[in-house]
C-alpha cells in the first residue's frame, strides 16, 4: 500500500519518493516518506509519515520504521532500531 497524506504536521513535503533499484517486499505499508537507491524493505514492514531511509540500507521483515534510517545499515523491530553496518 503506496499512501500520501495533503500535508504532515512535520512541515515535511507530503510526498513518496522511491529511489532506484530498490526492493520492497510483499504486504508492506509505506507513507509519506522518502526511501533511497538500493534499498531492501522487508515484507509486512511498515515505513512512516516523514521517515527518511538512506542509500543501501536494508529493513528487516515485519519492522516500523519511525524515524530517519543511516545508509549502509540494517535495521529491525517495532519501532525500528540499528543492528549493524552492512
Amino acid at each position: 500500500m503506496l499512501h500520501t497524506a495533503p500535508s504532515l504536521p512535520t512541515g515535511m513535503n507530503a510526498a513518496l519518493k522511491i529511489g532506484r533499484n530498490c526492493t520492497i517486499g510483499s504486504n508492506c505499508t509505506l507513507y509519506s516518506c522518502q526511501i533511497g537507491d538500493d534499498v531492501v524493505i522487508g515484507d509486512k514492514s511498515v515505513i512512516l509519515e516523514g521517515a527518511k531511509i538512506e542509500d543501501g540500507a536494508q529493513i528487516a521483515a515485519g519492522s516500523v520504521v519511525t524515524k530517519n534510517i543511516k545508509p549502509n545499515s540494517l535495521y529491525a523491530g517495532v519501532p525500528a532500531k540499528k543492528i549493524k553496518t552492512i
